[in-house]
């Protein structure tokens, strides 16, 4: 495509999320919204929210319709940019100009090796440890590797990185045939600890995390739906944590509050 088409497709883009954006605000209200979200979500956190988000969207927005596209983070920058998608989960993202960056949560991020039951019990590591490991990360401006880079020069670590396909179910699954190790949060492995695929060791002095938020428009008009799907996102979350899926600290009093009441309505 030439340069002129993709500008042409990029206004195309836009044009038709601002008529989207109008129709689900003419449509919906505060108490029963209805539309179209598109929303980007990260693979780890669609790994750990997906069930509950689906409770809740299905129990209390059944009008609201949520479509998905699950990505890397870089994927996901570009799509938003391109008005692919109206919301979406990124870490340690800056405000904009255009642009609400919101604090969900902030992750802890785990050193993660095949199984190995001489090794299962080792539940901490120190960050200058990892420096004897291969680490499974491409070069490139996604989130991880972005963490990664900020704490190995904050801390004078040097990283043994190894290609991993840009990809977070890939880079378990090489993990998980004792090809290289990874660094990772909790949502990414929790299935795979639980069934012994891969030990995970959270990485300590210091410790290593990194925030995630929900980014929204800031110059559009308020849309029901979009703020009830941002509501049913941190109310997942707040579920998430507590059923194991995600480690780390959640920045929203309301998220605990709504659980209790979110527990009574689905059971």
């Amino acid at each position: 495509m030439t340069a002129v088409g993709e500008q042409f497709l990029k206004s195309a883009h836009s044009l038709l999320r601002q008529f989207d954006v109008l129709r689900n605000s003419v449509q919906g209200t505060d108490g029963n919204p209805v539309g179209n979200v598109r929303l980007g979500l990260p693979y780890g956190i669609n790994n750990a929210i997906a069930a509950p988000l689906f409770r809740i969207m299905s129990n209390r927005y059944p009008d609201v319709n949520l479509d998905i596209e699950e990505g890397n983070t870089t994927f996901m920058e570009r799509a938003y940019e391109d008005n692919l998608i109206d919301l979406m989960v990124n870490y340690d993202f800056e405000e904009r100009m255009d642009q609400k960056s919101e604090p969900l949560y902030s992750e802890d991020l785990y050193f993660v090796r095949a199984y190995d039951p001489e090794i299962e019990h080792v539940k901490e590591i120190d960050l200058k440890d990892l420096e004897h490991y291969q680490i499974g990360s491409s070069p490139g401006r996604y989130s991880l590797r972005r963490t990664l880079e900020k704490y190995a020069h904050e801390n004078g670590v040097k990283f043994r990185f190894v290609a991993d396909f840009r990809s977070a179910s890939a880079s378990i699954k090489i993990t998980e045939a004792g090809l290289m190790s990874t660094v990772c949060p909790w949502d990414w492995i929790h299935d795979q600890v639980a069934s012994k695929r891969v030990c995970a060791a959270k990485i300590i002095n210091p410790s290593m995390s990194r925030t995630a938020c929900i980014v929204s428009s800031l110059g559009e008009k308020p849309v029901p739906a979009i703020d009830a799907t941002i509501g049913a996102i941190k109310q997942a979350i707040a579920l998430a944590e507590k059923e194991g899926k995600l480690r780390g600290t959640i920045f929203h009093s309301d998220q605990a509050e709504a659980l209790a009441s979110l527990e009574d309505m689905i059971r």
